[in-house]
């Protein structure tokens, strides 16, 4: 039996493991107006008159979700109505790509092709408590940040890592981590130097163009995002452009690093840009197998990636060694203009850094090294900062983060039905995070490491025009049971 509505365009339907069926009537719809959009039902193909059917699907008052059964000539057929369709997203973080034994690319490829086959034959299947009988697809993966090893001037290795999410046209949306843009803090106890020309900015420059590349990808598949928009604070400083989209009627928040990265300038010129400019269609130069396979994969998808090349040091030319930094206060401003025109949203938010997780959390709110070094904001700034600030675990430096954690969550709770996702600490947790003098709060979902920890993610169950539904912990580790090197045979060359 399948109900059909012929006013209705955008109408899904489910099979779960119940046996019934789950129509999902698009979001501005109403179950109480269901007869009034042209319902018309079919049974093994053929017309069946609605009068036919008991009970009587236009005099039946039918609750979200809850399970009907219609009997015509003598057999039953269960349904599930709701309005807004499920679909479920994959957050992951922290896989820093062929950086440790445990990070391979090997055994990464295995965990990707497993989000990239969940609830399918053969594939890992999950539930979820909120929606019974619903065996969750990957619709959409979304990933936190620190891709690789520190200050990489490509990102080919953590690409071969991610392929087989690519290779079954899923779109996958990374952001940037501490281990990405290298932040102005891993050279603040040489308040003299600042971050390097020779290594950190081309690093930050690959970093940039690498979620430019994946961010135009996941706009070209099949079931694409929508609506990315940049946030920034609109000047020609370097920036880490946090950015927004729109994903089945649902607005995602993604704040890079965290949304006060401070932006930065460095006094240079290139003698040529080029080498800098240059794109290349997924070259890999890694010799290992599955490298290639990647390239191959996406290559057969029309889902090429374009990666800057590696930045030649020897084109630039200093006029000084150390970067200017700058107030992220325009960008705040930037975010809390771009939230007011969304407001009405549902919303998901994300960025690298927790609200609370982690034993020296403040420090990162806080842009400072594990002895309290820092770089001052060359303008004015209420959160950059531009004033002496004490070591992170004094009350005046917590202040200063509080004041920045509250200044966000006030943004996140202008939206509807907001959560966040961080990553970082590489270990689970869950906190929610509370403004005391406004009362605003958002619950912060950290997500454990994906390389370090077997394939460890976060499934969400959305809803189109709801948000997040439920947040399940899975490990996407022993994919099989055959043994590694059967498995790579199986997926090379």
């Amino acid at each position: 039996m399948e109900f059909s509505f012929a006013k209705l365009s955008g109408v899904t339907t489910k099979q779960l493991t119940d046996g019934s069926t789950l129509v999902e009537l698009p979001v501005g719809s109403k179950l109480t107006d269901m007869a009034s959009y042209g319902m018309s039902v079919t049974v093994d193909g053929k017309p069946v008159e609605l009068a036919e059917l008991s009970p009587k699907p236009a005099r039946t008052e039918i609750e979200d979700l809850e399970k009907i059964e219609f009997r015509y000539k003598r057999k039953k057929y269960a349904f599930r109505f709701t309005v807004g369709a499920f679909f479920t997203a994959v957050v992951i973080s922290d896989s820093h790509t062929a950086q440790t034994k445990d990070a391979s690319i090997e055994n990464e490829y295995q965990y990707s092709e497993a989000i990239a086959t969940m609830g399918m034959d053969g594939g890992k299947k999950f539930g979820f408590d909120n929606l019974p009988g619903y065996v969750p697809t990957t619709s959409i993966v979304l990933f936190l940040g620190d891709m690789d090893k520190d200050s990489k001037q490509e990102d080919t290795e953590f690409a071969a890592a991610m392929s087989p999410i690519l290779a079954h046209g899923i779109p996958f949306v990374p952001m940037l981590g501490n281990h990405d843009f290298v932040p102005d803090y891993w050279t603040g106890d040489n308040p003299d130097y600042g971050l390097t020309v020779t290594g950190g900015e081309p690093a930050n420059r690959a970093a940039l163009r690498t979620i430019d590349a994946y961010l135009d990808s996941a706009q070209r598949v099949k079931d694409p995002i929508k609506n990315v928009e940049r946030i920034n604070d609109g000047s020609s400083h370097t920036q880490a452009n946090p950015f927004t989209f729109v994903f089945h009627n649902v607005r995602f928040y993604c704040g890079q690093t965290y949304w006060f990265q401070k932006p930065y300038s460095i006094d240079f010129v290139m003698k040529n840009e080029e080498p800098l400019a240059r794109r290349s269609q997924f070259r890999m130069k890694n010799e290992d197998p599955l490298v290639r396979q990647s390239q191959k994969q996406v290559r057969n998808k029309s889902l090429s990636l374009e990666f800057g090349e590696k930045g030649d040091v020897s084109s630039y030319s200093l006029n000084k060694k150390r970067a200017s930094y700058y107030a992220p206060d325009g960008v705040i401003d930037a975010l809390r203009r771009k939230v007011e025109e969304h407001r009405e949203d549902a919303s998901i938010w994300m960025q690298h850094y927790p609200f609370v997780a982690g034993y020296n959390c403040d420090r990162w709110w806080l842009d400072q090294t594990d002895v309290g070094r820092y770089i001052k904001t060359e303008d004015a700034s209420i959160y950059g900062t531009d004033r002496n600030l004490g070591f992170f675990a004094t009350d005046s430096a917590r202040a200063m983060a509080r004041t920045k954690k509250d200044a966000l969550v006030d943004i996140i709770s202008m939206t509807k039905n907001p959560v966040h996702f961080s990553g970082h600490t590489h270990f689970y947790a869950e906190h929610n995070y509370v403004n005391e003098k406004s009362g605003a709060q958002v619950k912060d979902y950290t997500v454990a490491a994906y390389g370090e920890d077997r394939g460890d993610a976060f499934i969400v169950l959305c809803k189109e025009g709801i948000g997040c539904v439920e947040v399940k912990k899975v490990n996407f580790g022993s994919l099989s049971k055959m043994k590694k090197e059967e498995y790579r045979m199986k997926n090379i060359e």
